[in-house]
């Protein structure tokens, strides 16, 4: 997991990426954005 420019990116082991953005509300402090997906040269798509 990274943190960066209010963003979190969280890696998973079949090759996702889970992309979250900070926000200013307590009761729902990320929003997810998107995901990206390995193919299986390793390149995130």
């Amino acid at each position: 997991m990274t943190v960066g420019n209010g963003m979190i990116f969280a890696g998973t082991s079949p090759g996702r990426l889970y992309v979250s953005k900070a926000t200013d509300t307590e009761s729902d402090p990320f929003t997810y954005l998107t995901s990206l997906e390995g193919c299986h040269s390793g390149e995130v798509t």
